[in-house]
């Protein structure tokens, strides 16, 4: 396990601000998640998809073009299978968790872990307001009689 990185420096106002105003409404966003969530899952459903989300954001595929490097999370993947996984609601307030865990395992700053963490929390949300859209949108579209096959909304 790699050490936490050393910050050098006082941290701009600018970004303390920025972090700060980000954990606040990313904040705000998981406690609405959970006033709204209704029955929660099992446990071991949390303690996966935690474990999930603390992996996707602890490993890091690097990719090297020219004399550039760039860093690839699997967050992506991590919230795909949280859907999965977990009722939306519950999956925003449990988002936070794994990626806080993650970003203190991958030894980044505090700040950059705070942000980070904030950030997934925020497009979690976002991407679960999606979700949960289109999936109102389709379930007033089904139709009683109509084959499982057509229940799905048109493309």
């Amino acid at each position: 396990m790699r050490s936490i990185r050393p910050f050098s420096g006082d941290t701009p106002t600018s970004l303390r601000m920025l972090v700060g105003t980000s954990c606040v409404a990313a904040l705000a966003i998981a406690g609405a998640a959970i006033a709204s969530a209704e029955h929660p899952p099992g446990p071991y459903r949390f303690l996966a998809t935690i474990g999930l989300f603390a992996l996707a954001r602890s490993m890091v595929l690097w990719i090297r073009a020219g004399s550039q490097r760039f860093g690839l999370s699997w967050g992506e993947a991590a919230l795909l299978v949280g859907m999965c996984l977990l009722p939306l609601h519950w999956l925003v307030a449990v988002v936070p968790v794994g990626a806080l865990v993650g970003g203190v395992l991958s030894g980044a700053a505090p700040i950059k872990t705070l942000y980070n963490t904030a950030a997934a929390t925020i497009s979690t949300a976002a991407a679960c307001l999606v979700v949960g859209g289109s999936a109102a949108s389709a379930r007033c579209h089904r139709s009683a009689s109509a084959p499982r096959s057509h229940w799905l909304p048109p493309a």
